[in-house]
């Protein structure tokens, strides 16, 4: 769990789901936090926007769509 929280590691959406769920939380709170990550808030809104896009989407569209962004970053899944 810590290693998600740092980013030192990945999980499935389906984890992430589980764990929002056993926080009483949304999953899009998961996501959310307090001080900007970055100075650049467009970079921030960006990220926004695509955890919206994907809530309420089916498991299997969100996988879709962690794939695509991970082939257009040029980074592989970490087994």
């Amino acid at each position: 769990m810590s290693n998600i929280e740092r980013g030192f590691s990945s999980t499935r959406i389906e984890t992430m789901a589980a764990i929002a769920a056993g926080l009483c939380v949304e999953l899009a709170e998961l996501f959310e936090w307090s001080e900007p990550i970055s100075p650049d808030k467009e970079k921030r809104k960006a990220v926004e926007r695509l955890v919206r896009l994907v809530e309420g989407e089916s498991a299997e569209t969100v996988e879709r769509v962690v794939t695509m962004v991970e082939a257009a970053l040029g980074v592989g899944r970490k087994s």
